[in-house]
């Protein structure tokens, strides 16, 4: 399944890279549509761009079939990967409600992800490995340093995806693949990893690695993802260790350094700032409906937030970690 948004030349190679899957579900959004592609079988057409987790979720509930792989537009799929994904379906296990692919950057060895996303204290969702050259260190990683998959390539369930309620549609998009992932831990589900399936990723292309978009977006979402799904303890640590982060990502602005910098350099400080603003007054207008959400996972399931406690416990960014530039040349091992 297939989210187009912007330009339409990303999305043709995707596409083309999908060659031999039997059904193609591609979600074209406004205001620059895609149109039509040999290999699609299914093209769902919003009346306007409704983001990407709603996109997601149309794309879901189009199929029927068991395993939904979802790539984003600037993604595609490496030689082989299509044959390998194959060979490993039957092995999935039945209580994984899907799997993390091997994601990189289109030079075929830095790593983007290595078996998922990671969190911050704070609920951020961070791609583990993030910039490493991959040699394949990562490819026997022990099942409990598994994360949740990255919405830029990734398997799901379709049950398990239907199950947990499919992306939160609040997101619009950023924050909507590692909330997803906790609601299916919440569940008690877990994720296989699958180093064999190589995705070639663009990093942020339609939005920018560094923009101040991308900065609002997972700044106000982060928020209702840990409501959702995180222990009371990681709630209430949360105002501090959002501060700490920020204060960090300040410091590092200043002094020319990391992802704040590229931010401010982007922009302006003050407009950073504003942003930011906008970001916490938003994110607190969505709390309501993420303590509704919370309330009804734990109607269900007492255990639940429990099952995210433990399972954060082993897949922790380091504040180092995140604030370090994202920039697609940045390799720490080198």
């Amino acid at each position: 399944m297939i989210v187009h948004f912007g330009d339409p030349e990303p999305t043709r190679r995707c596409l083309d890279s999908l060659a031999g899957i039997d059904e193609v579900i591609l979600v074209d959004q406004p205001p620059k549509l895609f149109g039509e592609h040999a290999l699609v079988t299914t093209r769902i057409e919003p009346g306007a761009n409704i983001g990407f987790a709603a996109a997601c979720n149309r794309g879901v509930a189009a199929t029927d079939a068991p395993f939904v792989l979802l790539l984003n537009n600037d993604a595609m799929l490496a030689p082989g990967s299509l044959e390998a994904l194959r060979r490993a379906l039957p092995g999935v296990p039945p209580d994984a409600a899907g799997a993390c692919l091997k994601l990189l950057c289109t030079d075929d060895r830095t790593l983007q992800s290595a078996a998922g996303l990671w969190f911050t204290r704070d609920g951020i969702g961070f791609p583990h490995a993030f910039g490493e050259t991959d040699r394949g260190q990562y490819d026997c990683i022990p099942d409990d340093r598994i994360g949740v998959p990255s919405g830029a390539a990734a398997l799901y369930r379709t049950d398990c995806w239907r199950e947990a309620g499919g992306m939160d549609e609040n997101f619009f998009c950023y924050c909507e693949d590692g909330d997803l992932g906790l609601r299916m831990i919440a569940a008690g589900h877990r994720f296989a990893w699958l180093p064999e399936v190589r995705v070639l990723h663009e990093l942020s292309s339609a939005s920018g690695a560094h923009s101040l978009l991308k900065a609002y977006l997972v700044e106000r979402n982060h928020v209702a993802a840990m409501i959702h799904t995180a222990p009371a303890s990681a709630l209430a640590a949360m105002p501090f260790v959002t501060f700490a982060r920020l204060l960090r990502m300040g410091l590092d602005a200043a002094r020319g350094n990391g992802a704040a910098a590229a931010i401010t350099s982007a922009s302006s400080p003050l407009e950073a700032a504003r942003t930011l603003g906008r970001a916490w007054v938003d994110a607190i207008r969505m709390i309501p409906a993420a303590v509704a959400k919370r309330r009804a996972i734990l109607a269900r399931d007492r255990a639940a937030t429990d099952r995210v406690s433990r399972f954060l416990a082993s897949r922790q960014v380091s504040l180092a970690e995140f604030v370090r530039s994202r920039s697609a040349g940045t390799r720490p091992d080198e």
